[in-house]
Parts: structure tokens; C-alpha cells; sequence
């Protein structure tokens, strides 16, 4: 395809602004989208949606002008019992069409956010066409599905009811990799940190095709760039009402709200096995009252049982080494 290439605007693509600003930052809040602010009042202010094209609860921002031209229905964050109401909504969804053609549709989406974003590859990537920007944390990527590129419905399969713009319009999802700041409370007992031990690295390789951030752990993160800690580290404060783990972001617990450490144990079998160190923590709300927090990972199934064993001595806290699963 000839259109397939830069959409040019006289800077190297995803290059960041001189002056430091973020482009998707300045882009959000150019439009008004309350992107710092937590789930719960988003939830308050515009009222919680029967998504009817995507099967399930949305929140749809909307604000008093659209951010992108072409939308169908408003940008939205999905609704889940797994996401705390008191952690900031960081995805935001939406859908833009202009004509029937899935080609135009993504780079008329590109041209409009490039005035903001700068300019982009537009790329073929195995059956989508896409458009990714990356500043820090924060993404936005376009994707498109041309019908040359997928393979046929099977005879089996049910019949698309959705809104027929959405087979050939742009998909677009917004990553705003905010994190909120630790409070002035928080803050003093971090800078108290007293480690326990080094954290093994983990498995998986940064990729554009990684596009997933975890939204059912943000309760537990705040912003790492202003301390000192160690990275891969786990500890207390000193009066031990925290425990804390570095990691890209800063993982907090109360400690009281730590219930046991868990190492979970897999054996190779068709997939390579391993361990995982996990945190069981209560959450802040009543949706999901109990989670378990990765903290690490190791490639042998016996790898992480001495830094299990020597968290739970070092915090008071039960130790639970899982039978030998197979990985199927």
C-alpha cells in the first residue's frame, strides 16, 4: 500500500518535546479528559454505561468536546470488580470512523492526533495495520483490521451485531501511565526503607506488542522517581507498618493488611514452569476484598522458596509453598 509510511511533521517519530512536557498529557488535558482523577468519582460524575457494542459496563467521558473527530460513542474505561474504585482510571478505549475504508480511517485518526502527538509509523503488524506514540509510560495506539487481512467467519461462528463502523473504523486505546504520589505520611516511612532482599529480574521483554497495564494492582502503586530505593528490592520501614517493593513503579502494603507470602511452584510440562512470589494483601474495597500481588518471578520451580522463606520471617507473616503444579 503507498500510503503506508511516516505521517511526517518534521520531528523523528515518538521524539519528546524540548521542553519536557509529556504530548499525550498535553493532549488529554487539552480536551478536558479527567485522566488523573480516581475511578470511584469518574464513576459519580458520568454514571456507569451498558457498553452495546463491547459486551460489558463502560464510564464514557463525556466532555464538552470530542478529543478525536471521528468518534463513535465517547472515549470510555471498562468497569470491573477487579479494579479499585480508588486507583486512577489509566486506559481509556474508543473507536473512530470517517468512511467505510479501514485504511483512511486509521491515518485520518493519525493526522488529527499527530498535531498533538507528533508524527508516526503507520505499520502493518500481523493481520492489523497500527499506529503506536510512547512518551515515558504513557501510549496511544491505533489499530485498524482490513478485511484482506483476516480469515473468514467459519460456518459456526455467530454473526456480528455490533455496529457495523466498528469492523472497519480505528481501535484506539490510551495508556496515560499515571501513578499517583506517595502521601506526606507514606513518604516519611519510604524514606525509612530497611531492605530484606534483592528481587530476582524479571522474564518478559518490553515490546510495542506489550500493550497491558495492569489496572487490578493500582491501589497498591505510587510514583518511584523521587526516592532512593534500590531497584528489584523488597522491605519495611523502619517502624514496619509498610512493606515495600521496587519494581518499575513502588509497590506499598500496609502491613497490617498483609495476610501471608506465597510462592507458587510450577513444573516444566509443556510450558517451561517456574515460580512466582505473591503478596496476599486486603484491598480498599469491598469488590475484590483479597488479592495476591506478584512480586517476582524465577524460571526454576524451587527458585524462589529461601527470599518466600526469608520475607515471611522478616515481617511475621505465614509462609505458603504451593504443591509442585504442572504447566500445562
Amino acid at each position: 500500500m503507498s500510503w503506508l509510511k511516516n505521517i511526517l511533521g518534521g520531528q523523528t517519530p515518538n521524539q519528546r518535546p524540548t521542553d519536557g512536557t509529556n504530548p499525550i498529557h498535553a493532549w488529554l488535558d487539552a480536551y478536558e479528559i479527567p485522566w488523573r482523577e480516581s475511578r470511584g468519582k469518574l464513576i459519580a460524575r458520568y454514571g456507569i454505561t451498558n457498553h452495546p457494542d463491547r459486551s460489558f459496563e463502560a464510564v464514557e467521558l463525556n466532555v464538552p468536546k470530542p478529543p478525536i473527530r471521528g468518534l463513535i460513542r465517547p472515549l470510555y474505561f471498562q468497569i470491573s470488580e477487579h479494579f479499585s474504585p480508588n486507583a486512577p482510571a489509566v486506559e481509556f478505549i474508543g473507536d473512530s470512523y470517517y468512511v467505510p475504508n479501514e485504511s483512511t480511517n486509521i491515518q485520518s485518526v493519525a493526522k488529527e492526533l499527530c498535531t498533538f502527538l507528533g508524527p508516526v509509523n503507520i505499520e502493518h503488524h500481523l493481520n492489523t495495520i497500527r499506529a503506536i506514540w510512547e512518551f515515558d509510560n504513557a501510549k496511544v495506539r491505533l489499530l485498524t483490521w482490513p478485511k484482506e487481512k483476516q480469515r473468514q467467519l467459519s460456518a459456526w461462528g455467530k454473526p456480528d451485531t455490533r455496529d457495523p463502523r466498528l469492523k472497519l473504523g480505528c481501535y484506539i486505546t490510551i495508556q496515560t501511565g499515571f501513578v499517583p504520589s506517595a502521601s506526606e505520611i507514606e513518604r516519611s516511612n519510604i524514606e525509612t526503607f530497611v531492605p530484606i532482599c534483592s528481587l530476582p529480574k524479571k522474564r518478559e521483554a518490553r515490546s510495542h506488542d506489550n500493550f497491558y497495564v495492569n489496572q487490578g494492582v493500582m491501589e497498591f502503586i505510587r510514583e518511584a522517581e523521587n526516592f532512593s530505593l534500590p531497584d528489584r528490592s523488597i522491605g519495611m520501614s523502619a517502624d514496619q507498618s509498610l512493606m515495600i517493593f521496587r519494581d518499575k513503579d513502588l509497590y506499598l502494603f500496609k502491613m497490617s493488611m498483609v495476610r501471608a507470602i506465597h510462592v507458587v511452584r510450577t513444573k516444566p510440562a509443556k510450558g517451561p514452569g517456574g515460580s512466582v512470589l505473591q503478596v496476599e494483601v486486603l484491598t480498599d474495597y469491598d469488590g475484590i476484598p483479597v488479592k495476591s500481588v506478584t512480586v517476582c518471578e524465577a524460571a526454576g520451580v524451587d527458585d524462589l522458596n529461601e527470599i518466600g522463606e526469608l520475607v515471611a520471617s522478616s515481617t511475621g507473616k505465614p509462609l505458603h509453598l504451593s504443591p509442585y503444579y504442572s504447566d500445562c
